[in-house]
């Protein structure tokens, strides 16, 4: 019996040396290779491409259909995965094919390894913005409201899009030339289109709302002047503010080496009724000097003045940019005096000033690393934090250094700004005009580099979360979607209801 033992373990051991295993084991091995195959990752692609590549934890995708042909699409899946493309199986090494409309969508349906999942992909118009896309960690913000524009040529291009937290866009609308969107309390979107460059010379220009599908809820314009295109500020209770331009002639400009008699045009700013009735008003004419411009003299507004349409060469000394509201305070930023200010409601004095020339209402500025000690640069917008603390954009415009993103905690009562967080991003290296920088809820910044094509999801340590970038566009400011602020699905219906119909699944 011992004998017949030795012999058989004999036989098995040559046998595996062989390379057959006995039954049981390939039976074990088959086990392994099946449980092997079946984790295995889905791929699927498309042509032309997908955007950003498939993952199975992503839900939304685009692809250009340009030139009326059709999406081709293909998946690699293990044995037992089922993959369904507008409704139908995708069988095993077979290639399915949509044909899409720009903004139309279809879904991609994966079974594979006990769980379900949907994908959706939707064509991007031909013309709409040339973009890349990077993430990396965790963001903070849902998604970013942008509008591309270029440099030159008119403010806005075309669209007004929402780009979600892994840089895809998921919603878009074409307009006539957008620019300055915001995502409004009741889940509305406003942008101003203005037709004309230049600050508060076109009668036609308005801030629209519009819903999701892409319906014009109102149109927003300033009483008596043209509407400028740098702000809207929503207020309790329905109310908005927004920023005109209202000429004055007759103003001795000889001392910065103008006219003697020039026209210059005034910020102002208006809050309107929901009905357009005008509630309040303030101008600068009173309570902004003209030296308060100095450094802006010679380099943009006595070379560039606005032409009016009645023919008259206005010189815009204050070019107001940003508003926020909060009780009695209104903050207003002024890039031409390098400037903040905080005005009463009440009274229209000057509470406070901070940056550019000196004045009795100016603030002390406390922690500021430039040199020299310029706080700001052709600044943008500024905004009111919950904390009391105050953050703006510092373009650093005809300065010898970076743009950055400021935030300042206000001692109204010491007469002082203590600089807190100083944000700066090594590939942004200057900036003249434009720009955003909002801090979120956490420490995150969202910023848009000015007129730079560049906008980034930073952390409180400068470490980049999004990179989003243009090709030879900007975008004068991003807005941050809030998580919670916004449903897909919502943006979805809203995409589908523009396109009137979509390819079926």
């Amino acid at each position: 019996m011992t004998r017949l033992l030795a012999s058989l373990l004999a036989t098995a051991a040559a046998l595996c040396v062989a390379g057959i295993a006995p039954a049981g084991a390939a039976r074990e091995r088959d086990a392994q290779r099946a449980t092997s195959s079946a984790r295995a990752p889905v791929v699927v692609s498309t042509q032309p491409g997908l955007s950003p590549r498939f993952r199975r934890s992503v839900s939304d995708y685009v692809t250009r259909c340009e030139g009326g042909k059709a999406v081709r699409i293909t998946a690699r899946a293990p044995r037992g995965a089922r993959v369904r493309v507008a409704g139908r199986d995708l069988a095993r090494g077979r290639a399915a094919r949509v044909r899409l409309r720009p903004g139309q969508r279809f879904s991609i349906r994966v079974r594979a390894a006990g769980r379900s999942s949907v994908h959706h992909v939707r064509c991007l118009p031909g013309d709409f913005p040339r973009f890349s896309a990077r993430r990396s960690g965790r963001t903070a913000a849902a998604g970013y409201l942008v509008t591309p524009s270029l440099s030159s040529g008119p403010l806005g291009q075309a669209y007004v899009a929402i780009f979600d937290s892994a840089g895809t866009p998921v919603w878009w609308m074409r307009d006539s030339a957008p620019s300055d969107a915001q995502l409004l309390a009741d889940g509305n979107l406003a942008w101003v289109t203005p037709t004309e460059k230049g600050v508060g010379t076109d009668p036609r220009s308005a801030y629209e709302e519009h819903r999701l599908d892409g319906r014009l809820v109102r149109s927003i314009k300033a009483v008596g002047n043209p509407t400028d295109q740098h702000e809207l500020e929503p207020l309790p209770g329905g109310n908005v503010m927004v920023l005109a331009y209202r000429p004055r002639d007759g103003v001795d400009l000889s001392a910065y080496g103008g006219p003697a008699s020039a026209t210059v045009l005034d910020a102002e700013i208006q809050e309107l009724t929901p009905s357009g009735e005008l509630a309040w008003s303030w101008s600068s004419k009173d309570h902004i000097g003209l030296e308060e411009a100095a450094r802006w003299y010679r380099t943009q507004i006595i070379d560039g003045p606005t032409r009016l349409r009645d023919g008259r060469r206005a010189y815009d000394v204050v070019h107001a940019n940003s508003i926020e509201a909060r009780g009695d305070q209104v903050v207003m930023s002024a890039r031409h005096t390098d400037a903040l200010y905080s005005i009463s409601r009440s009274t229209g004095r000057i509470r406070w000033k901070l940056g550019g020339t000196p004045r009795a209402e100016s603030l002390r500025v406390l922690g500021d690393s430039t040199r020299p000690p310029r706080t700001f640069g052709g600044q943008h917008d500024t905004r009111l934090l919950a904390d009391g603390t105050l953050t703006l954009f510092d373009n650093a415009s005809f300065y010898a250094r970076a743009p950055r993103a400021l935030r300042l905690r206000l001692d109204t009562r010491r007469r002082t700004a203590r600089v807190l967080e100083d944000v700066r991003h090594r590939p942004a290296r200057r900036s003249l005009c434009c720009g955003s920088a909002r801090r979120l809820p956490g420490g995150h910044w969202v910023i848009s580099w000015a007129d730079r094509p560049l906008i980034t999801e930073l952390t409180s340590e400068g470490r980049v979360r999004v990179a989003l970038r243009f090709a030879k566009l900007f975008s004068y400011r991003a807005f941050p979607i809030p998580r919670g602020r916004l449903d897909r699905r919502a943006l979805r219906r809203g995409m589908d209801a523009m396109q009137r119909s979509r390819a079926p699944g």
